[in-house]
């Protein structure tokens, strides 16, 4: 895998990507099935966030899997899940967006923000520390 920033920025963008069609379908899916948006939102974000984590972990930073991490990317998530939540009810409540919309809207701001938060908090250093090749 590249190892230059670059390479590191596309494969947060695929994670990214692949994290957001998994929290956007759980999402869509529950409202489907009658769920409330806040509901739909919180479950859709939890499985999201599982995926996200070992995937970031594994792929993007290359890091090894551990507690610390995962208690701090964890408590990041549920940081700008309240952002993310707040922005959602902004968007339906206040502006009369459509839930799914309101939902792409706010994710775009999101993934930047947990970008940020992954590489310059919960996974600094060395791409390779902690990694078994």
């Amino acid at each position: 895998m590249n190892k230059t920033p670059v390479g590191e920025g596309i494969r947060y963008l695929i994670i990214g990507f692949a994290t957001t069609v998994i929290n956007i379908s759980f999402y869509k899916a529950l409202l489907i099935m009658g769920s409330a948006y806040g509901i739909a939102t919180t479950v859709a974000f939890v499985v999201a966030v599982l995926f996200a984590y070992w995937a970031n972990a594994r792929y993007v930073f290359r890091k090894a899997l551990s507690n610390v991490a995962l208690v701090k990317f964890f408590g990041a998530r549920i940081g700008t899940f309240f952002l993310e939540t707040a922005g959602l009810v902004f968007c339906v409540e206040m502006l009369t967006m459509d839930a799914f919309y309101a939902k792409l809207a706010v994710n775009v701001v999101i993934i930047i923000l947990n970008y940020l938060i992954s590489k310059f908090w919960i996974f600094k250093g060395d791409v390779n520390e902690g990694m078994d090749h």
